[in-house]
Formats: C-alpha cells, structure tokens, sequence
C-alpha cells in the first residue's frame, strides 16, 4: 500500500499547494463543495443513492433552471472521451422521446472532464425494492407497481430502447404511487464503448456457451453486476456476453416479480457459474419433458413455485425460459397475466383454509405453511437493523454526511443478511451455537447503537454517533454473555452509558462542576451485577465485559488509577476464558489510559506491545480504527521521549489508516497530533498545515482551533520584534472562538495562551483582566477534579492545564509588578513541577521569570524571587 506522508517541502509550500491536497482529501471523503459543477448541473449536495454503477445526486440545470437527478458513473479504464460522449449524446436523444407515465425521462448524458454523468428527471420518492419491503405493501400493491413497470418496458421497447438491467432498484415508486423504470440504456453504451472492436458478433440467441466466446466477452463477464447487469436477474445470454434485446428485459422483469411475491430468486445460485449451470439443467430437463413428461427431474420446478397462483406463475416460467425464443414475444403477454390475477376474486382465509383441506388434506397445508415459515421467519433483529436506516434520524445523518452514512449503510445490510441467516437456521431446528449466540448479542449491541441516533444533528452528537459507531461494528465478541447478563447490560446499563454525554459540549457548566449522576448510576449498576446482583454465577466473558464497563465509567469519572485496575482485571479474567476479542478490548483501553491520562512509563509500553501481538495474531484488518488508535498513542509516547521523527512517522501510519478507511472525524485528531508535533519541533508552517486541513474537515472543531492559536501564540514569542502583522489577531480569532464554545475543559488553555499573548504585546488591561478570569478558572477546575476523586487539596497534584496557566499567571504577576508575599515560593513550587508534570526542562521558564524580574524596581518581594530563582538555577 502506498503511504500517504506529506512532504517535508510542504513546510515552505504555497498556499496553492496545500489547497489542493486539501481539494484530494476532500474528494476522498466525499466532502465536495455543495455546489460542485458537472457541465452544466450544479450538485446540491444531496445524494440520493448509489449502487454498482455510481451514484446519483440532487442537481440544479443552470441552462434549464430545474432540478434533475445526476447520475455520476463509478470511475472505470474509459479513452476516446469525445467517442464516448458522443454515444451517449444520441443514447440520450433516443430516451427523451419516450414519454410514458411509466418511465423515468432522460434529458441529458455525457463526459466531463473524464466523469461520466446521466441527467434524469428528478422523481420524489423510492425504489421498488425499498417500497415492497414496508408493511402493508401486500400482493395485490406489487402486482399494480409492477404491471406498471411492465408497462413502462413495453413502452421503451416498441421505440426500441431496451434497458439491459431491469431490477427493483432501477425501478421507482414517485410521490403519487407510481412506479417508473429508471437507468435506461447506459450499462448497453458502457459496455459497447469499452470492448468496442473486441466483443464478439451477435450469436444466435439459442446458443449454448461454447469455444465462440471471445476473450472479449470473457472480460465483461468479470463485470456483470456493473455493466451488462446484476447478478441473480441477469438473463442467460447475458451471463454468456451474447447479444441480449428486449426478451432479455423480459426475463429480468420476472425475476423480480417472481422474487416480489415468492421471496426468493427462482434460480439458485450466487455465482455466474451456479446460475448458468441450474439455467442450463432446466433448459435440458425441459427439452426432456417434451419427449417424455414422466421423467422430468427436480429443476424443472423453479424455486418458490408453489407459493405462486398457476396463470401467474406459468406466465412467469414462461418468461424465466433459459432459451430467448421460448419467451414470450412482448411484455404485453405478462402485462395481461397481471392484470388478470388482479381481477380473480379474492377468497376469504377461511374459504381457502376449507378448500385445501378438501383438496389436499390439513397435514398438507400446514406442511407447506411451515416449510414457509422457514424459509421466510420473522427475524425482528434483521427488521429493527434494516428500519435504522429508514428513519428520519438516518436521512438528516444522510444528508449531513452522505459518505459516512453511505458506508455505514453496507454494514448495517450486510448484518441484517447475517441476522435473518441466523433466523432462518433456527427455523429450521438447527442448534445454536456459542457462536451463534455472540452474533445475537453483537447484533443488538449495534441496534442499540443506532437507537441513539437523534433525529436532529449537531455537529458534535454527529462525531460522537459515529465513533460510537465505529466502536460498536469493530468490537466482535466471538464468546457470548450469559443471557441474563447480555439482558441486563442492553437493559439497564447500555441506555446509562449511551445517555452519558462523556466528553462532549454537553458537560456540566463551570458554575456546577458535580459529575453526571448517570456515572453514578452507571457504576453502581456494574457493580452490583459484578457481586452477583444479577446471576450467581458469571462467565468469565461475563467478568471480562463488566470489568471493562467499570473501567469506562471510572475513566469518566476521572479516577484514572481505579479505571486502570478494573481493565486489568477484565483484561485478566477475558485471558483466563480464552476469550481473545475482550481481551484485546480491555488492553486497548488501559493502554489508552495510561498513556493519554497517566504517564508514559515502560507501563504503556509494555502494553502497547500486547496490544501490536494481539491485532496481528488475530489477523486485525489494516486499516481497522484498532490498529491505527494504537499507532497514534506509541506515536504520542515516542514525542514524550524526544523522539520525535519516529513518532512523525507512527502519527502518518495513524492518519494514513484512517484516511484510506474514510473515518472522517478519527483523521481529525490524527492530524492535529501531527500538528503538535511539529509545533513543538518550531516548524510553524507544517504544524499550521496540519491543523488547518483538520479545520478543513471539521470547521468546528475546537482543539483545532486552539492548537493553532497556541502556535500563533508562541510563533509570536520566538519570533520577537519580527512577528507578522496579523499574527496575533489570528490567535485572538481561533482562542475566542474556543472560549465562545461549550467545551468548558477548554476554556482553561484558550486563556492561558491569551494570557500569554497579552503579555507578548504589553497590553496591561487585557492582561489585568485575563489574569482574574485564570484564577477563577483555576480554581473552578481544581474543585472539579477533587469532586470526581482526583486530588487531595489545592496544593497537590496539579494537572497541565492546572500548572501552564499557574505558570503564565505568575508570569502576568511580573509583568505588571504585582507580586504577592509568597510570591517566590510559588515560583519555585511551580518550577519544580515542571519536570514531573510536564516532562520539560524548567530551566527556559526559569530564565523568562529571571529577565523580566530585572525590569521590575527592587523591593523586598522583587529580591526574594530573584534570589530563588538564583537558586534554582544553580541546583
């Protein structure tokens, strides 16, 4: 994989330049301006969809002054553009003249600047597929949506236009109930374009697949759920790359009809081959038929048959022939064959009930009933995971981030096919497994996840779903909890901890620095199941994961050390169980704590360790949020150590991973630590860099902010009398802004580095000021800290926060000579901290608080300090 490290020259680079970095990383993340040009369409900054072939976005004609639906196709190996745009000019030219109520009316198509782009009508509404998936879409409403849609097929057809990828995700219900096919025509130009010269001659439509396919064919094979067609309704000469019209259309629109009202695909299959091979059987068994009915195999009945009315269903096979000529000679034929189905008089339950008795027997049709049921159980989790993203939470997160929805969207899906596999297996009496049970349990951890979804978004609750998120999807438990325990942790703990706002701007204001009472119910609760408040006895999994809870409410709580021990033991209980998933969990988080929080000893480094031995012994995926989290903090301890290009590099691997795996907000705090970085190593301009394309995708951001009115702050302060002009009121700009934000934990540094820049440029009302608000804001955090356990009086264990803002303070003390009694017993208390705190060398602090002592008149306080700074400086 190639690495994505930023040039040492882009320290000195223009603006130009890093512009447009920020332009590629922003394309990347899908974080394209709002009203990005296509031609002639202006993107809205809505996407209203995606699939194989691309995307589709809200759009504005500026030539036109209306709003159409964009279809921007996937990137793919395309030359000769001029050709190309050509084709699809006249592909477009043909689509406009069909006007149909029953279709999707094309405008425009074409190429710009290498982006191939499909312009449509803007239809309000949804797909087929999403709308016969609600409740209460009963046969009687899919048969009329899709008579529609046949009839819409029909209508293209007799102007010659076929659609070559008919399915229920190409077709759309609009504001009024009806459907519209949609996508016409551009798989066929694609296609054409791309093996122009090299597919081969039209063959009969009967043929068989043999030696006369061409490599060419073969090619676009490869692509068959992108070009010619989706797997799975892709008619068989399709599948073999030969010449497909509109009996090709016609097999695909029964596929879809009959998977509409069977639930299933009527050829088995999930590969090319699979389904080419049970075509070809049927199409055999048929031929067999003719000559001798009795000895018709099992294929010839396709899958879902029986649950099919027998005009219909022998409609339907007819169109599902393997062999074109067998198909019937238009749409028309099937048209009818609906319509006649939505005529026949529906019986009353107990009619059909008393009639298959008669007929069959009740032992039957309850032998069929259940054979139904499992084949199609109610599988609430898969129901609750594929209605998360029907919400109208999910369409405000859609609309505010299109990407991160998007990928969150495949995951959600592919979990639902996971949840109803695991329905279906216990449907049919298999046996669950302990397996089976840990993907019951990870399934409704993520539900309820996604239940916290609020349906209005700010920016930070948007940050937090989604690592939240990202958390939930890659902690996989491959052990399950006792059920009473994974009850007792959905119900009672879960809703505690997800309500907890934790960092974010919902933080107890300043004028209450209490801790959130729902901490304390949250450690009460795990506590009370750890003494066995809820089962005798617990698993060891069961320890593991309780043990980790505390862990995270202690950390919370701010007692660090106590946070520590509780992920030790969970660490030492998932171990003793084998159960490597908690294990590699619990050692992620007490090496997050120790670095982050507590110190950077041999401690986080042995963890760290055990955490690397751990992700590659269970094959951890590269660009996982795991591996690059571990990354950043062996990054963050390297810096404390000095070393700072390795730590360079660990910080790159970190944002690299993150980058590439389109975690947005995650790639936020990576390069603001690589800003840190490098503002401690004075390279001003990289730092500013870093920071900026953090605010870049994330204006709000206020660490960002703050970070980098602290360079300005101290870029000011080496560079003297030199400064920039408007240095210093880029730094009043960012800092204010922190300071007008919700983030309290802030406000505390944003004031010490104004503070700092109100000494820099003599401004002694600014400074007296500022000053008074420090204390205060000093004491305020103090108080806090001690309410949350850490600290034993006001002398003791100061924070950073707590002693860079003492240390300025003194320094603003000095400056307008105001020195307190025991002014120089606070210096030396400070300058002795430094070391422990900080990590630092106080000797520079020593020598500032030296020189502007000198500029004071002498005076018995003014004496003392220089005498134990002298000190000091000489021990």
């Amino acid at each position: 994989m190639h690495e994505w490290v930023v040039p040492e020259e882009l320290a000195n680079a223009d603006v130009e330049i890093q512009a447009s970095f920020n332009r590629v990383l922003g394309r990347v993340l899908d974080l394209q301006p709002k009203r990005e040009k296509i031609g002639r369409y202006e993107l809205m900054g809505t996407k209203l969809g995606f699939g194989g072939m691309g995307t589709v976005h809200r759009a504005y004609d500026t030539e036109l002054q209306r709003e159409v639906a964009l279809k921007l196709v996937s990137t793919r190996s395309l030359g000769q553009l001029d050709k190309l745009r050509d084709r699809l000019k006249r592909e477009a030219l043909v689509q406009a003249k069909l006007d149909h109520p029953n279709l999707v009316t094309v405008f425009d198509s074409g190429v710009d600047e290498g982006r191939v782009f499909l312009a449509m009508e803007l239809v309000e509404g949804e797909t087929l597929r999403t709308h016969q998936a609600r409740e209460g879409c009963d046969r009687a409403e899919r048969l009329r949506l899709y008579a529609d849609a046949a009839r819409g097929l029909l209508a293209a057809h007799r102007r010659g236009v076929v659609h070559r990828d008919f399915k229920p995700d190409n077709v759309f219900v609009d504001s009024e109930g009806r459907a519209r096919v949609g996508d016409f025509g551009l798989a066929h130009v694609l296609d054409e374009f791309e093996h122009d010269g090299q597919a081969p001659e039209p063959s009969r439509a009967d043929e068989t697949e043999t030696e006369t396919e061409t490599e060419g064919a073969r090619a676009r094979l490869t692509r068959a759920g992108e070009v010619l067609g989706t797997l799975g309704y892709s008619a068989p000469e399709q599948l073999r790359g030969l010449h497909s019209d509109t009996r090709s259309d016609q097999f695909a629109f029964c596929v879809s009809l009959w998977e509409s009202l069977t639930g299933e695909l009527p050829y088995p299959g999930d590969s090319r081959e699979a389904l080419l091979g049970a075509m070809k059987l049927r199409e055999t068994t048929l031929d067999g038929r003719r000559s001798a009915p009795s000895s018709a195999p099992g294929p010839l009945v396709l899958q879902g048959a029986a649950r099919l009315p027998r005009r219909l269903r022998r409609a339907l096979e007819i169109g599902l022939s393997p062999n074109p000529d067998d198909r019937h000679a238009d749409m028309e034929v099937l048209i009818t064959a609906i319509e006649r189905e939505q005529l026949r008089p529906q019986r009353t339950r107990l009619g059909l009930v008393l009639g298959l008795a008669a007929a069959i027997g009740l032992f039957g049709a309850f032998t069929r009933w259940q054979r139904h049921q499992e084949l199609n159980p109610d599988c609430p989790r898969a129901d609750a995971l594929l209605a998360s993203t029907h919400s109208e939470a999910w369409a405000q997160l859609a609309a505010a981030q299109a990407g991160t929805s998007a990928r969150f969207e495949r995951r959600i899906e592919a979990l639902a096919d996971e949840a109803l596999a695991n329905c279906i297996a216990k449907a049919r009496g298999e046996t669950q497994t302990p397996a089976d049970l840990a993907d019951i349990q990870y399934h409704d951890a993520i539900i309820a996840q996604l239940e916290q979804l609020p349906v209005h978004i700010e920016r930070e609750q948007l940050r937090e779903f989604s690592r939240q998120f990202v958390d939930a999807l890659e902690f996989r438990p491959d052990r399950p909890l006792s059920p009473a325990i994974a009850r007792y942790i959905e119900d009672e703990i879960i809703p505690i901890d997800l309500e907890n706002p934790g960092d974010t701007s919902e933080r107890p204001p300043l004028e209450d620095p209490d801790i959130d009472p729902h901490l304390e119910d949250l450690i009460v609760l795990t506590n009370d199941a750890l003494e066995g408040g809820v089962v005798d006895a617990l698993s060891r999994s069961d320890e593991s994961e309780l043990h980790r809870r505390l862990g995270e409410a202690y950390t919370l709580h701010g007692e660090h050390e106590a946070a520590l021990d509780e992920f030790a033991e969970a660490y030492e209980k998932a171990e003793r169980g084998a159960d490597d998933q908690r294990r590699l969990q619990a050692n992620i988080e007490r090496a997050t704590t120790q670095v982050m929080r507590l110190a950077y000893d041999d401690t986080a480094r042995d963890h760290i360790d055990s955490v690397r031995a751990l992700l590659e012994r269970l094959d951890e995926p590269v660009l996982s949020r795991r591996r690059a989290d571990i990354d950043e903090l062996e990054g963050i301890v390297l810096k404390s150590q000095g070393k700072y290009d390795d730590a360079a590099l660990l910080l790159r691997h970190a944002a690299q991973r993150d980058l590439f795996a389109r975690r947005r907000y995650d790639l936020v705090t990576r390069l603001i630590s690589l800003g840190n970085l490098y503002q401690v190593k004075e390279r001003y301009r990289l730092a500013e860099f870093y920071y900026a394309t953090a605010l870049l995708l994330d204006p709000e951001d206020p660490e960002a902010k703050l970070n980098l009115g602290a360079m300005y702050v101290n870029e000011l302060e080496d560079a003297g009398e030199h400064y920039p002009a408007n240095e210093s009121e880029r730094a009043r700009d960012k800092l204010g802004a922190v300071l007008a934000s919700a983030y309290q934990e802030l406000h505390l540094p944003a004031t010490t580095s104004l503070l700092q820049l109100a000494i820099l440029m003599d401004d002694r009302d600014e400074l007296t000021e500022l000053r008074r608000d420090i204390e205060a804001l000093i004491d305020q955090h103090r108080r806090r800290n001690q309410k949350r356990g850490q600290g034993e009086s006001d002398d003791d264990h100061m924070s950073k926060p707590e002693l860079m803002a003492r240390a300025q303070s003194l320094m603003a003390d000095i400056h307008l000579g105001e020195l307190r009694p025991n002014f120089s017993d606070e210096i030396t208390e400070v300058l002795d901290d430094l070391p422990e705190v900080l990590g630092s060398d106080p000797s520079g602090w020593a020598q500032q608080y030296r020189h502007e002592l000198d500029a004071l008149p002498d005076s018995p306080e003014v004496l003392r300090a220089r005498a134990a700074l002298d000190l000091f400086m000489e021990n």
